[in-house]
């Protein structure tokens, strides 16, 4: 039912696109015990009602990645991210992340251009099997919902005026991006491997840092 998904594509450099597509899973056997990726949002869709399921809600979403009423600040807790929590960008992700600009001829970039969620390795450069990092679990021992890849929601970004003041929600136009959350293997800052933490991206995006799962109502 699902196309194997074999290239990325999102507004970015030629360098950097390269490199992001040698990262997708659906053509590499060595990756199917990972999570799928550089999937668009109606493909993810479309593979969740094939299902018989949907893509959850952004309330969904949360509500599972904070534990319900435990009201989580990471899926497993609170304790800081590091290497065996969560799939994110540590020493081996800015390594690797530098070698689309060396080979494109940068030469005279900085060691230290890139970012680092930690400072340690997690041993895993793009994706990791899915339930690898057991101690980041969520409630109810649900895998990677912070990091390895950002997730598709069914939530549209909606614009709204109140007063003098915009907001993002439910109310007025769709602007054709959709909600991701969770964080993914190349996220570098603590706010997005957080419960909290949304990125909106628009519906065509294949990223090799974006996946989903299907909710599934009882």
């Amino acid at each position: 039912m699902l196309e194997a998904a074999t290239s990325a594509r999102y507004k970015t450099s030629v360098a950097e696109l390269e490199w992001a597509s040698a990262q997708c899973n659906g053509d590499r056997s060595g990756k199917r015990r990972h999570p799928i990726n550089c999937i668009s949002w109606n493909q993810a869709a479309a593979y969740c009602q094939w299902a018989g399921g949907r893509l959850p809600t952004e309330v969904e979403w949360e509500w599972a990645a904070r534990g319900g009423e435990q009201e989580r600040t990471y899926a497993w807790g609170e304790q800081e991210p590091g290497p065996r929590l969560v799939n994110a960008c540590g020493e081996e992700c800015a390594r690797a992340r530098l070698q689309p600009e060396l080979k494109h001829g940068l030469k005279d970039m900085p060691p230290a251009t890139w970012l680092k969620l930690h400072n340690k390795s997690d041993g895993v450069v793009g994706t990791a099997r899915v339930g690898s990092f057991a101690g980041g679990r969520g409630r109810g021992q649900v895998a990677d919902l912070a990091g390895n890849v950002w997730e598709w929601t069914a939530s549209a970004e909606i614009s709204y005026q109140t007063g003098e003041e915009q907001h993002i929600g439910w109310g007025g136009p769709d602007t054709g991006r959709r909600a991701t959350r969770g964080g993914g293997f190349l996220s570098t800052d603590d706010a997005d491997v957080r419960t909290t933490a949304r990125r909106l991206r628009d519906l065509k995006d294949r990223r090799p840092d974006l996946g989903f799962r299907c909710a599934y109502d009882p």
